[in-house]
C-alpha cells in the first residue's frame, strides 16, 4: 500500500515507560503535535493499524521493556513510518 505524502503525518506514537512516557507525549503536544501513547504491544500494534496513514513517527526509548526489536518490526511492516530511538 503506497501512502499518499499529500496526506499530514502529523501523529507520534511514544514507546517508554514512564515517567519518560508522559514527559515525551507531554512535549510533543506542547509543540503542537498529536502523540499516542500505547503502553502494552498489543495496544501498540492498534495503533499502528488504527493510525497508520497519520502516524509519522515512532520515539522509541531504549530503555523500554518492549522497545527491544521494535524498530526491526516498524523497518519491515511500517516502512513509511519513522523510528527514532532515544538512549536512556
Amino acid at each position: 500500500m503506497r501512502i499518499d505524502p499529500a496526506l499530514p503525518r502529523d501523529v507520534s506514537l511514544v514507546v517508554a515507560d514512564e515517567p519518560i512516557r508522559s514527559a515525551l507525549v507531554e512535549g510533543l503536544r506542547a509543540n503542537g503535535c498529536d502523540a499516542i501513547a500505547p503502553k502494552t504491544p498489543l495496544d501498540m500494534v492498534q495503533a499502528l493499524i488504527a493510525w497508520r496513514e497519520q502516524i509519522g513517527s515512532v520515539v522509541i526509548s531504549s530503555a523500554s521493556r518492549w522497545a527491544h526489536g521494535l524498530r526491526d518490526f516498524l523497518a519491515d511492516e511500517y516502512p513509511e513510518i519513522e523510528p527514532v530511538m532515544l538512549a536512556s
